[in-house]
C-alpha cells in the first residue's frame, strides 16, 4: 500500500502541477479573448469549441479508455489496440468536422461578420482545434499505463503556453478572430504531431498478441457511452444557454465554468494516476475499500473547504476573468460552486469502471443527463444562469449518490465512515467561515486566515488520524526515492 501511495502521489504531483498551470493559462486565454475581442465573440468561439469537443469525445468510440484498462492488465495487446485506435480515428475526424460545420451554420447565433474569411470557414477552423487536440488522449493514456506522467505534464504545459502566446499576439496586434483560430489550429497540429511521435516509443513491440478490430470496438463502446455522457455534463449547459438565451449568456456561463473546472482538476488528475493500478487490482475488495475511503475523505475535505472561498471571492474571480462586465455576474459562480459538493461522484463513478460495472455507470449518468436537460429547459427561461447552475449541481450529485449506494452493496464503500468524516468537516468549516464576517476589510487576507483556521480547528477536533500521518510521512519520503523505484 505504501508503494502504491507513493506512486499515486508522484504521478498526481506532476499532473496537478501541470494542470494548475494549464488551467491558469486557460483563464488567461479567456481573459485575452474577452478583453481583446468581445464577450459575444468569446461566447461564439466557446460554443463552437464546446460542440466540437463534444463530438470529438467519440473519435475512437471509447477505445482510448479501454486501452487504459485492457492495456494495464495485459501489455501484450497494447500495440494492436493502438493500431485499431488510429484506424478508426482518421475517418471519424473528417466526419465529425463536417458535422460540426453543418451544425454551426444552422444552430449557432453570431451577429458579427468575419472580415477575412467566410463564416463557414471560420467555423471550420474553430471546430478543427478541439477535434485535432483530442488526438493526444490515446497517447496520453499510453503514458499513464507506463507511469510516464511527467511526459504528459510537460507536453500540456508547453502546448498551452504556445497557444496563449500565439492567440495573444493575434488578438492584441491584429484584433482578428480569424487569425486567432488560424494560429490556434497551427499550434495544435504541430503539438499533436510531436507528442504522438514521442509517446509512440512506449508501445511494446515484442511478444505482442493481436486482437481483432471487432474486439476493440466491443471493449470500447461502453467507455464511448460513458465518455459522451461525461462530456454532456461539461458541454450541454453551454449549448442550452447559447440556443435559449444567446452568445453573451453562454460566454458568461463558460467563464464561470472555467473557474469551477480549475477546482475540479484535483480529483480528475488523482483518478488518472489511480486508474491503471486499480484496474490491475480490481479483484482485491479490501484494497479498493481502503483507497476509496482515503480518496473520498480528502476530496470531501477539499470540496467543503473550497466552496466558501469561491462564494466569498466570486466577484474578484469574475472580475479577474472579464473585468466589470463579468463582475456583475458573480451570483452565477456562487451557485455553480455548489457543484463541488458532488466531488464524491467522480470517485464513485470511476470505481464502477474499476469493477467493470460500466452498464450501471451508463444508467446512472443517463439519469443525471435527463435531470439536467429537463431541469434546464424549465429553469433557464426564468432563472437563467443561476437556475442552470443549481440544476447542473443537483444532477451530477444525484449520479454520485446512485453510484455510492451501488458500491456499498459490494463492500467498497464504508458508508458510516464516509458520513462521519463529513460530519466532522462541516462544523469546522462553518466555524472558520466566521472570519469572512469579522475579519479585516481585505478579502485575500481573510481567505488565507480562513484556510489556516480551518486546518487548526480540524486538528483540535481530532479529524486528522494515524492514516493521515502515515500518508504524510510517505509523501515526505518521496524526496529520497528514485522515480524508477516507485512501483504502482
Amino acid at each position: 500500500m505504501s508503494k502504491f501511495i507513493k506512486s499515486v502521489v508522484r504521478g498526481s504531483a506532476w499532473l496537478i502541477a501541470a494542470n494548475i498551470l494549464t488551467k491558469t493559462l486557460n483563464i488567461l486565454l479567456a481573459f485575452v479573448l474577452i478583453r481583446g475581442l468581445d464577450v459575444e465573440t468569446y461566447g461564439f468561439l466557446m460554443t463552437i469549441w464546446g460542440g466540437a469537443a463534444l463530438l470529438a469525445g467519440g473519435l475512437d468510440l471509447g477505445m482510448s479508455q479501454s486501452l487504459v484498462r485492457d492495456g494495464a492488465r495485459n501489455h501484450r495487446i497494447i500495440q494492436s489496440l493502438v493500431q485499431h485506435i488510429i484506424r478508426i480515428r482518421v475517418p471519424l475526424t473528417v466526419v465529425m468536422l463536417a458535422a460540426m460545420i453543418i451544425g454551426g451554420e444552422h444552430f449557432v447565433d453570431y451577429s458579427l461578420e468575419p472580415h477575412y474569411m467566410s463564416r463557414t470557414l471560420l467555423i471550420a477552423f474553430a471546430a478543427f482545434i478541439p477535434i485535432v487536440d483530442n488526438w493526444h488522449f490515446p497517447f496520453a493514456f499510453l503514458c499513464h499505463i507506463f507511469n510516464e506522467f511527467k511526459t504528459v505534464a510537460i507536453y500540456r504545459c508547453l502546448y498551452f503556453i504556445a497557444v496563449l502566446a500565439a492567440v495573444a499576439a493575434c488578438v492584441f496586434l491584429f484584433k482578428s478572430v480569424e487569425l486567432v483560430v488560424l494560429a490556434y489550429a497551427l499550434v495544435t497540429v504541430m503539438a499533436i504531431f510531436m507528442f504522438c511521435k514521442y509517446a509512440s516509443r512506449l508501445i511494446p513491440t515484442e511478444s505482442q498478441t493481436e486482437v481483432t478490430f471487432k474486439f476493440a470496438i466491443k471493449q470500447g463502446m461502453p467507455f464511448f457511452a460513458i465518455n459522451m455522457l461525461a462530456l454532456f455534463y461539461m458541454r450541454l449547459e453551454l449549448l442550452m444557454l447559447g440556443s435559449m438565451m444567446g452568445s453573451f449568456e453562454s460566454g458568461v456561463y463558460c467563464a464561470q465554468y472555467q473557474i469551477i473546472v480549475l477546482f475540479f482538476m484535483v480529483p480528475a488528475l488523482v483518478h488518472m494516476t489511480l486508474m491503471p493500478s486499480l484496474y490491475k487490482r480490481s479483484k482485491e475488495t479490501d484494497f479498493l475499500r481502503k483507497v476509496f475511503s482515503i480518496a473520498s475523505r480528502y476530496l470531501n475535505l477539499y470540496a467543503l473547504l473550497v466552496i466558501p472561498l469561491i462564494i466569498y471571492m466570486a466577484e474578484e474571480l469574475m472580475g479577474f476573468v472579464g473585468g466589470d462586465e463579468l463582475r456583475a455576474e458573480a451570483d452565477g459562480l456562487r451557485y455553480l460552486a455548489l457543484m463541488l459538493l458532488s466531488l464524491y461522484a467522480t470517485i464513485s463513478l470511476n470505481f464502477l469502471n474499476v469493477l467493470d460495472f460500466l452498464g450501471k455507470r451508463i444508467a446512472f449518468e443517463s439519469i443525471g443527463i435527463v435531470v439536467l436537460v429537463v431541469g434546464g429547459i424549465i429553469v433557464i427561461p426564468q432563472y437563467g444562469i443561476e437556475g442552470l447552475a443549481l440544476v447542473a449541481s443537483g444532477a451530477y450529485g444525484l449520479t454520485g449518490i446512485l453510484a455510492i449506494v451501488n458500491l456499498n452493496r459490494y463492500g467498497v464503500v464504508d458508508v458510516p465512515l464516509f458520513f462521519k468524516d463529513i460530519g466532522r468537516i462541516i462544523p469546522a468549516i462553518g466555524l472558520s467561515s466566521i472570519i469572512f464576517v469579522v475579519g479585516p476589510d481585505m478579502k485575500w487576507v481573510n481567505a488565507c486566515l480562513y484556510i489556516a483556521i480551518s486546518l487548526i480547528v480540524l486538528f483540535v477536533t481530532r479529524f486528522w488520524n494515524q492514516t493521515d500521518a502515515r500518508i504524510l510521512r510517505q509523501v515526505m519520503e518521496l524526496r529520497r526515492i528514485a522515480p524508477e523505484k516507485v512501483a504502482d
